[in-house]
């Protein structure tokens, strides 16, 4: 399998080792993974049939596809619901809002600390035509281009220039470490990789309030220090 041409035809591509073979696999579009959510869902159809079509759909190497009966006992269901889980979310309650709010929170950090993507917003803005997934195809020569013209036609008061910046605290370092995991997509995760994405996506949102919790404490230490200090 042609990996690179896979990443171009497909944004998220994930690989499943099994048995020494690499089966690659893509993720679900918002719609695909709407309309058999709702197979799912309202029992339309039994649910070994409806993971069959999903692997189907997913699988990005024909030949496993033509022998899916030879597949090891659990291996199409496994990928089925990790395409589900990471696919998109079926906003039945509260608790899926807060995962929403929480993905939208971990992929700014990703696009904030990503230099390329602000690069692509520049250039976006400058050239409307282009999108995002036009200018992953593009060289990296070009991309630089690209963006000076994008500077002159924006009229940027300062050419850009990127810095180094060092992480602030502790809640800087926990979005940084969950947004690592979302940009596993940049290669192609094993099935380690993807157990340890999913858990960063269900780690628990007290993790987040205590770690600002701490860093609260931290900074009103600091102060009260600096008050002291002040007086004397």
């Amino acid at each position: 399998m042609d990996l690179a041409e896979l990443k171009r035809k497909h944004r998220l591509v994930f690989c499943t080792e099994i048995a020494g073979r690499l089966i690659y696999w893509r993720a679900l579009t918002l719609r695909e993974h709407d309309i058999y959510t709702k197979i799912i869902e309202f029992g339309l159809s039994p649910i070994g049939k409806v993971q069959d079509l999903i692997f189907r759909e997913i699988c990005l190497d024909p030949s496993v596809i033509d022998q899916m009966n030879l597949t090891p006992a659990g291996l199409i269901p496994s990928i089925v619901n990790t395409a589900l889980t990471i696919s998109g979310n079926s906003l039945r309650n509260n608790e899926d809002l807060d995962r929403i709010n929480n993905d939208l929170q971990e992929m700014r950090e990703v696009v904030h600390n990503s230099p390329f993507e602000q690069f692509f917003v520049i250039i976006c803005k400058a050239f409307p035509t282009y999108t995002p997934s036009e200018l992953e195809q593009l060289e990296y020569q070009e991309i630089l281009r690209l963006l000076i013209m994008a500077e002159q036609i924006l009229k940027l008061e300062n050419p850009l220039k990127l810095e180094v910046h060092e992480e602030k605290n502790l809640t800087d370092r926990l979005f940084k470490d969950r947004s690592q995991a979302e940009q596993a997509d940049r290669g192609a995760p094993s099935a380690t990789d993807i157990r340890d994405i999913l858990a960063a996506k269900q780690e628990d949102s007290i993790a987040i309030r205590e770690a600002k919790k701490i860093e609260m404490e931290r900074r009103l230490r600091q102060r009260q220090s600096q008050k002291q200090y002040s007086r004397r």
